[in-house]
């Protein structure tokens, strides 16, 4: 039922690390699909406690920010926020970090000019983007630009956590095919 159910469940990330909220137009489904996930993050997260390394999250939303910088606190993370790319840019602890998550849509300079910058630097960290507006042209710019990931608002924990320990995995000047 976990596979089917998913495809008709949409989870998002809230701010509470026990708490998996599942909205579905079936209601009767609701109950299968919150257990699948749950099933599924609580086994996830038991091989998480183990991982480890620095993500810096760029996200000008503070609750969202806080709430990702919970959930990978919780996952065995070193967690670095930022609410601009700017900030990001002017700390000098920068090339430190194991794993970016940058949001598109920042206040002054975007996601996508914050990752073609620290290319410019030489800053090879691996990065995750997210958006809320997911558009054809950003997606394909950031790929072009050698995100690791490409994760559209609201996005699954589990699926969060992988896409950042998929990142890691990659070494600094590798880009996805």
């Amino acid at each position: 039922m976990a596979q089917h159910s998913s495809s008709l469940c949409q989870s998002r990330l809230i701010d509470s690390p026990a708490t998996l909220i599942v909205i579905s137009d079936q209601s009767a489904l609701n109950v299968g699909c919150r257990v699948a996930w749950t099933h599924s993050l609580q086994n996830h997260s038991a091989d998480m406690k183990t991982r480890g390394g620095i993500v810096a999250l760029v996200e000008d939303d503070h609750s969202l920010n806080h709430a990702m910088a919970r959930l990978l606190s919780a996952n065995g993370f070193d967690v670095r926020t930022f609410d601009s790319g700017e900030a990001l840019l002017a700390d000098a602890a920068i090339v430190e970090l194991d794993c970016l998550v940058i949001d598109i849509q920042l206040p002054g300079m975007s996601g996508l000019q914050l990752s073609q910058s620290l290319s410019h630097r030489g800053i090879r960290t691996p990065f995750i983007i997210v958006t809320a507006h997911d558009e054809p042209e950003h997606r394909h710019e950031a790929m072009g630009l050698g995100a690791a990931s490409y994760l559209t608002k609201p996005f699954s924990r589990v699926t969060f956590i992988d896409a950042v320990i998929t990142a890691m995995a990659l070494p600094p000047t590798a880009k996805p095919s």
